[in-house]
């Protein structure tokens, strides 16, 4: 089962916005989109729209976190289909899995044995932990596949889809019989293990995921490890940025922190590690391709 956060982007729709940010920000929209950053999104008379359709806003007890008035989101496609357009289908983005999925259907995994789980990559873990919410319901999804398959599902976590993974392995959702009866193992790519936001940090460090886990990540290049800004509401033009070592988009030290719980549980932790690969573009290092379908076919080390 492959989670990811930028597979799938969920679609948005603007019903009637009673309040935009520019006067040529649409209020509404006849159909569902992906609410998901493509060029056009990011032009600067664009931009401010995009981001306003993205935000949250404080919710109720039962969802703290909801869209602006006006916008409905709801989880798109998951994986792309065996055929189908790399990029996704229309050009707006490359998928992640488009190298894993064909890697592994050479290998003779059926579309039965494929699956992606969508969740909303907004939130935070408190919020995915929270009673009917993504956690639960990769559990009921983890739960079917293994029912329907006969055999422990392999999960496969990309950038903060690992992060995810990481906090549902570790949450009171799930305890270590379920995992023990449910999960083979735990493949971590690009994911970021520890320096999450200050107010989650407690939410995915309480405790490692006692399965047997595969972390995949790259290092020696420049990242930004501190933003600082002078202004309450994050306008500035050019606020600090302090680099460290990392793979540009996450610092080694957080995509790393997956090799403390080699200490901390029983189940065996396998680290590997890639010199100057950009953070999305590790499958397109074929020696780092090859480690990645290994470990979530079972030949890996």
């Amino acid at each position: 089962m492959m989670i990811s956060h930028t597979l799938p982007p969920p679609p948005g729709r603007s019903c009637f916005r009673p309040s935009v940010p520019h006067w040529w920000c649409p209020r509404s929209s006849a159909s569902w989109y992906k609410l998901w950053p493509v060029l056009q999104s990011l032009l600067p008379w664009h931009f401010a729209c995009y981001v306003d359709n993205l935000r949250l806003v404080p919710g109720g007890p039962s969802n703290p976190a909801a869209s602006p008035a006006g916008v409905s989101v709801r989880l798109g496609a998951t994986l792309e289909p065996a055929h189908g357009d790399p990029r996704g289908g229309d050009g707006g983005g490359f998928s992640p899995w488009a190298a894993v999925a064909a890697r592994l259907r050479q290998l003779g995994w059926g579309e039965e044995l494929l699956d992606a789980h969508a969740y909303d990559w907004r939130r935070s873990p408190p919020l995915w932990a929270l009673p009917g919410g993504d956690y639960e319901r990769l559990r009921a999804e983890v739960e079917a596949k293994v029912a329907a398959s006969g055999r422990r599902v392999v999960l496969l976590g990309l950038s903060l889809g690992a992060t995810y993974v990481t906090g549902f392995l570790s949450s009171r959702v799930v305890d270590a019989a379920w995992k023990e009866r449910h999960v083979e193992r735990f493949v971590s790519k690009i994911g970021r293990s520890a320096a999450f936001w200050e107010a989650s940090l407690g939410a995915i460090e309480a405790a490692p995921p006692n399965v047997t886990t595969y972390c995949f990540y790259s290092y020696g290049l420049p990242s930004p490890v501190q933003v600082t800004f002078g202004q309450a509401d994050f306008g500035d033009a050019s606020p600090a940025v302090r680099y460290a070592d990392g793979d540009v988009t996450a610092p080694h030290a957080s995509l790393a922190a997956c090799r403390v719980w080699a200490g901390r549980q029983v189940a065996p932790v396998h680290s590997i590690s890639y010199y100057g690969v950009v953070h999305a573009q590790l499958t397109g290092l074929p020696e780092a391709l090859q480690d990645i379908v290994d470990a979530v076919s079972g030949l890996g080390g």
